[in-house]
C-alpha cells in the first residue's frame, strides 16, 4: 500500500496517530481523475462532498494522482521495540494494558504476537520461534517515554530491546516489517476496549501454545487524536474505537487458508467488544463494503458514487460502492 492508498482508507500512523489524528484529517487537496475523464482538483471549497467521500471512502470515486498534505514538525522520536520470549507473553499483555490506561496522546504503542517460520528470511532471534514484540513511539522527551514504558521492560528480561531516540526518518524500524513480497491474507475489528477477557481470547486462539498458524496478530492502541473529530469531517471511520486487533499469515495456501480461519475465530469470540467494523485500511478480502463503512456513512458514499461514478467503473480491489440510483451528492 502506498501513500495514495493508505490516506484513502484513513490513515492510521504508528507514529503521529494518536498525536495528529488520521492521514486523512490532513489532506488538504486532492488531484483526481473521475469516471467521466475530468481531472479534478477537488478542495472542501471547489467540491465538499467529493472531498469528504475521497477521503475514507478508498478508490471508489476515482483516481487519485496527487495529494496535498499538512506536515508536522517532527524530526526525531523515542522509539523501537522490545522483544520478549512467548513465555512472557500475557504478563506483557497485561503490562500493556497497564500502560495504555492513561497513556498521553504523545504516546503510541501497540504489542504483537509473532509466529514466524523457520526460514532463512527471518532474523535469527526470531526464527522458528514465538515471541512478543512491543512497538513504542513517543513524542516527548526520552526521560518521560521511559517512565511511561517501564512496566513493559520489566515484565523479565527481553531478548532484545531497540527503543532510543531516533531519527522520523527510520520509524518503520519500529514495526520492522518486510519489504519484500509475499502471499498473505489479513483482517482486522475495531475494540471498544481492551479487557482481561479480551486478552484472555487472544491467548487461547493465537498464543504460544495455541498451535495457531497466523504469523502477526497485533493489538494496537488508537483513541487520542484519532477519536476527536477532524476540522474536516471525511468518510474516515474509526473514532468510536479504542484499539485495533490486526492479524496476518504469510505462507503457501493452506497455511494462510488455517490462519484465516483462526483469526475469523478470534474476531467472532471478541464481537462482544468491537464496534462492529474493521479499520478500513484493513477490511478482509472478503469483506464488502456494508461490512467496511458504517450505515450513515454508505448511504452518503453511494450518493456521491452516483453523481460521480455512476456506471460503476471503480470496481476492482476496493469493496466496492455501488452507485445510489435516482440520488445526486
Amino acid at each position: 500500500m502506498g501513500v495514495v492508498g493508505y490516506t484513502l482508507g484513513g490513515g492510521l500512523s504508528p507514529v503521529l496517530g494518536r498525536t495528529y489524528g488520521w492521514a486523512a484529517d490532513h489532506v488538504r487537496a486532492i488531484d483526481v481523475v473521475t469516471a467521466d475523464g475530468a481531472l479534478r482538483h477537488v478542495t472542501e471549497q471547489s467540491d465538499p462532498a467529493l472531498f469528504w467521500g475521497l477521503r475514507g471512502g478508498g478508490s471508489n470515486l476515482g483516481i487519485v494522482t496527487s495529494l496535498e498534505l499538512d506536515l508536522f514538525p517532527v524530526t526525531t522520536f523515542y522509539g523501537g521495540g522490545i522483544f520478549h520470549p512467548a513465555e512472557h507473553a500475557e504478563s506483557v499483555l497485561h503490562a500493556y494494558r497497564q500502560v495504555v490506561e492513561n497513556a498521553p496522546d504523545e504516546l503510541t504503542i501497540s504489542v504483537a504476537l509473532l509466529n514466524f517460520p523457520p526460514i532463512p528470511e527471518v532474523p535469527e532471534p526470531l526464527r522458528g520461534r514465538f515471541t512478543v514484540h512491543v512497538r513504542v513511539a513517543y513524542l516527548g522527551s526520552d526521560t518521560e517515554a521511559e517512565e511511561l514504558i517501564a512496566p513493559l521492560r520489566a515484565v523479565g528480561a527481553p531478548l532484545a530491546d531497540t527503543v532510543g531516540r531516533r531519527g522520523y526518518d527510520t520509524f518503520a524500524e519500529v514495526h520492522q516489517d518486510p519489504t519484500d513480497p509475499a502471499p498473505y491474507e489479513d483482517c482486522s475489528a475495531l475494540l471498544t476496549d481492551l479487557t482481561p477477557e479480551v486478552i484472555a481470547a487472544v491467548l487461547e486462539r493465537v498464543g504460544p501454545t495455541s498451535g495457531s498458524v497466523v504469523t502477526v496478530l497485533e493489538i494496537r492502541h488508537l483513541a487520542g487524536a484519532l477519536s476527536r473529530e477532524a476540522r474536516l469531517p471525511s468518510a474516515a471511520g474509526a473514532r468510536d474505537a479504542a484499539f485495533m486487533v490486526w492479524g496476518t499469515t504469510v505462507g503457501p495456501p493452506e497455511v494462510v487458508d488455517a490462519g484465516t480461519a483462526g483469526m475469523n475465530t478470534l474476531l467472532k469470540d471478541l464481537t462482544p467488544w468491537t464496534t462492529g467494523l474493521p479499520h478500513q485500511n484493513f477490511p478482509s478480502r472478503e469483506a464488502v463494503a456494508a461490512d467496511v463503512f458504517a450505515p450513515d456513512a454508505l448511504a452518503r458514499l453511494q450518493r456521491i458514487k452516483q453523481q460521480y461514478d455512476p456506471q460503476n467503473l471503480f470496481r476492482a480491489h476496493n469493496h466496492n460502492i455501488a452507485p445510489a440510483p435516482g440520488h445526486t451528492a
